[in-house]
Formats: structure tokens, C-alpha cells, sequence
């Protein structure tokens, strides 16, 4: 397995009809997934795959934020359709990968 890039996180918003706004996300990781940004080296926003790619300093902060927040959150959008985030996924291959 490489040894890079295990330290990413990706966060799949492919079910949203379109990306939520920046402010939603970054409320999203602060409050929802309780992300320490002070433990993140990078964060992307990938407007194109509907997706952000969090970049961790360590690989054991990547597994736990995927193990505890994997499936078990959602956005909020237009204050009445409750639309579920899928997976927190670990982007162990450098391929950014969409569950279904």
C-alpha cells in the first residue's frame, strides 16, 4: 500500500443536488464533526466531484475522525430537507472514492 496520502479524509456530498455553500461546510466540520483544525494540515474543496478533502497530520487522526463521524451526520438545506452526507472515507490509494 502507498504510504502516502493516508492521512486524507474524504467527505462525499455527491446526494446534495449541488455543493453547499463554504460557510455550511466549515459549520458542518466545527460543530457536527468537532474537526480540531489546529490537527489539519490541508483542506480542499473539490467543487467538481462534489467532495472535500481533509489532509490530517497524522494517519491515526484520519482513522478515528473516519471511524466515529462515518454515515452518521447531515446537511440541513433550505431549512426543510434533511439530506445525508455519505461516507467519511479514509483515501488510502490516493483515489478519491464514492460509496453508492
Amino acid at each position: 500500500m502507498p504510504s502516502y496520502r493516508q492521512n486524507s479524509l474524504v467527505v462525499d456530498l455527491n446526494v446534495l443536488p449541488s455543493i453547499p455553500d463554504i460557510e455550511i461546510i466549515r459549520m458542518f466540520l466545527t460543530k457536527d464533526v468537532a474537526l480540531d483544525f489546529s490537527k489539519v494540515r490541508n483542506l480542499q474543496l473539490n467543487i467538481s466531484m462534489n467532495q472535500v478533502i481533509i489532509e490530517m497530520a497524522t494517519p491515526d487522526q484520519a482513522a478515528e475522525i473516519a471511524g466515529t463521524h462515518s454515515a452518521k451526520h447531515y446537511i440541513i438545506r433550505r431549512r426543510h430537507a434533511a439530506i445525508a452526507p455519505e461516507n467519511c472515507t479514509l483515501d488510502k490509494n490516493a483515489l478519491l472514492q464514492r460509496r453508492r
